[in-house]
């Protein structure tokens, strides 16, 4: 690579978009967590929580993954490998310890998961919501 480039600083790792991204997923995670206490109660309420907790922390650390290689221009080193891996290692075990030792609800934790589908998919039509129409028109 040529180092007069400067470092690629994507669309969606700008604040504004991050920020109302954040504010999606907390309003689908909370819409969640309404639903699923109204339909089975508290204890299904924690496991969409928990779920939730789950997906938001590996979205932040993925994005922080993601934005720290980009920024620095090079090839992921094996700390960056090493720290995908601990996450998806730390994800399992907090997973495997709340279904099967603690006996929450795992459809309920799959509901939590989930928030992050659905937010992204509120997000992404926001997001062509707000791009001006082509001029061209529809070919």
């Amino acid at each position: 690579m040529n180092d007069n480039t400067p470092p690629l600083k994507p669309a969606f790792f700008t604040a504004e978009s991050m920020r109302t991204y954040y504010i999606v997923l907390t309003i689908v995670g909370a819409a969640s967590l309404a639903v699923g206490y109204m339909w089975q109660g508290l204890d299904f309420m924690w496991a969409v929580l928990l779920g939730f907790l789950i997906v938001a922390a590996n979205l932040i650390w993925t994005k922080n993954l993601v934005k720290s290689i980009l920024i620095s221009k090079q090839r992921p080193t094996g700390l960056v490998i090493a720290s995908y891996v601990i996450k998806f290692v730390l994800t399992a075990v907090v997973l495997y310890a709340a279904i099967i030792e603690y006996q929450m609800d795992a459809f309920g934790v799959l509901i939590g998961l989930t928030a992050l589908l659905g937010a992204t998919f509120l997000f992404a039509f926001y997001g062509m919501s707000q791009q001006p129409p082509d001029e061209e028109g529809p070919q």
